[in-house]
């Protein structure tokens, strides 16, 4: 639904985050299990994520390399700072790899999927573009371990991981459906500021 009259967009986003993220956190433990993910698993990541964050500035300019070369997804960089962007994207998975999946993670999880949700990002472009992030991360752990046995462990705790994340960015989708949120406002985006800040 677009925002009733007196009522701003901010508002309305305000209420898809807290909604999103009350029910994530809700039933984390459970999300959890799901994807088996326990404390063993939250090790290995914590492992694997200080190779992957030594190599992230690497890993992020591939991504945007691929982005860029795909006018259907560049054109939703045109309006931001990239470089703004590429901050916010590893101290979010600093989070993801380090924070063993706390509230403050789940919220910056919810908030990157509501940034995405508000400038009409179509979810095949947002799981493709993570389709390519999660590739360099396999080909890192991959070529790191040399194919040792610790090393499909590694990567099924990262695929977990980033599947984990990809979920709840989707799940903020879910629910603006269920609010008939309408995705984006004239403004979004058009004085370069991330609509997550």
């Amino acid at each position: 639904m677009s925002p009733p009259p007196g009522v701003r967009a901010e508002q309305t986003y305000g209420e898809l985050t807290t909604l999103a993220t009350e029910g994530i956190i809700r039933r984390i433990d459970r999300r959890l299990a799901f994807y088996q993910i326990n404390d063993d698993t939250i090790s290995m990541i914590v492992e694997t994520g200080r190779l992957i964050e030594e190599n992230m500035p690497r890993i992020i300019a591939a991504f945007y390399h691929h982005v860029g070369t795909f006018p259907e997804a560049a054109r939703f960089l045109s309006n931001f700072d990239v470089s703004e962007i590429k901050l916010r994207q590893k101290e979010h998975w600093h989070r993801l790899m380090f924070s063993g999946f706390s509230e403050e993670y789940v919220h910056s999880a919810v908030r990157v999927g509501v940034a995405h949700y508000r400038i009409k990002l179509p979810l095949y472009l947002y799981i493709s573009g993570y389709n390519n992030f999660m590739g360099n991360v396999v080909d890192l752990i991959a070529n790191h371990y040399l194919g040792a046995l610790v090393s499909a462990q590694h990567l099924r705790s990262m695929i977990k991981a980033i599947s984990f994340d990809m979920d709840i960015a989707i799940s903020v989708y879910t629910v603006a459906d269920r609010l008939k949120l309408k995705p984006g406002s004239a403004q979004d985006g058009a004085d370069g500021n991330l609509p997550w800040h």
